[in-house]
């Protein structure tokens, strides 16, 4: 049981390093593979990666998936506010930074 909530957890952080949201074509690959290593017992550690990777990956779609309306998608929008961090330039040649709406 041990070995199976670390590798959940695990699962879990993996998903935390990606820069964005996997497609629903992750969970279309890894249900087989739960499926199949469940039938063999002494592949719980990858059972356990893959089912808290699905977890995670299920608990941020509904918690993401409502943030904007469809008829707003590709229209210019008028935000106020205040950026509150110092503006930090990446690899990727992005700018990242705390904005404060009002």
């Amino acid at each position: 049981m041990t070995k199976f909530a670390l590798a959940f957890l695990s699962g879990i952080l993996i998903l935390t390093t990606f820069r964005s949201l996997p497609h629903w074509g992750w969970v279309l690959a890894l249900v087989p593979v739960i499926l199949i290593a469940v039938k063999y017992p002494r592949n719980v550690i990858l059972v356990g990666l893959a089912a808290g990777f699905l977890w995670a990956l299920f608990h941020a779609w509904i918690k993401l998936y409502p943030a904007l309306d469809r008829s707003l998608e590709g229209v210019d929008l008028d935000v106020v506010g205040q950026i509150v961090s110092i503006p930090s330039v990446r690899e990727d040649r992005s700018t990242r930074f705390d904005f404060l709406v009002f």
